[in-house]
């Protein structure tokens, strides 16, 4: 039989004998903020640490694979210590840069911020299927149209050439599955990163 079973993070650390620093209050998120725009953490500077855990733990002259010999084997492969200076260098520059910035915020630009994510945002994140219709339609150039709410009742987001299509996010491969739920038209499953939406479909379904 199947089981699924799930660890909490703090058990990891305490397996694991690692523990986080302890930082100003809300100053975590922005060092990290600051540090990804810097691109301190580059691999220029830091190597690729998901794949050098993987060496690090087939190095036959650190067979404890501690903590302390993880951090040893890191400055040596690094300059001895050098690369992770150069990455605090960077990110604590940005970090200075993002202080001075955050000095000029104001009240209207935190409604502004407000409005865009309750309004402009969302809105988007709900409708992304109504733009991924559309634009597969314009790119087959047939018609299309969204659904009525008794049609979307029934699991349909639109007709493309008269065809019906749902749109889906990557995720609901596995929702759907979990709560047994019928698909009885063609999916388009799409992901999103930071500046697309990508998706993928067969031009046969719409012919």
């Amino acid at each position: 039989m199947k089981r699924e079973r799930k660890i909490k993070i703090a058990e990891v650390s305490k397996v694991n004998g690692t523990s986080a620093p302890v930082l100003p209050k809300y100053s975590s998120s922005v060092i990290n903020s600051a540090s990804g725009y810097a691109k301190a953490t580059r691999p220029a500077n830091v190597g690729q640490v998901s794949d050098e855990i993987q060496i690090f733990r087939n190095d036959p002259n650190f067979p404890g694979h501690s903590l302390a010999d993880w951090k040893k084997w890191h400055i040596q492969r690094h300059e001895n210590g050098k690369g992770i200076e150069r990455a605090v260098d960077e990110a604590w520059d940005k970090f200075q840069t993002v202080l001075q910035s955050l000095s000029t915020v104001t009240k209207e630009d935190v409604k502004n911020w407000m409005e865009d994510l309750v309004y402009q945002k969302t809105y988007d994140g709900l409708m992304v299927q109504n733009a991924i219709i559309e634009a597969i339609a314009n790119e087959l150039q047939v018609s299309w149209q969204l659904a009525t709410p008794e049609q979307e009742s029934q699991g349909i987001d639109g007709f493309i050439n008269g065809h019906p299509v749902q749109i889906k996010a990557d995720s609901y491969r596995q929702t759907g599955k979990k709560h047994n739920e019928e698909i009885t038209c063609p999916v388009v499953y799409y992901k999103k990163d930071n500046k697309n939406v990508l998706y993928e479909y067969d031009e046969d379904w719409f012919i």
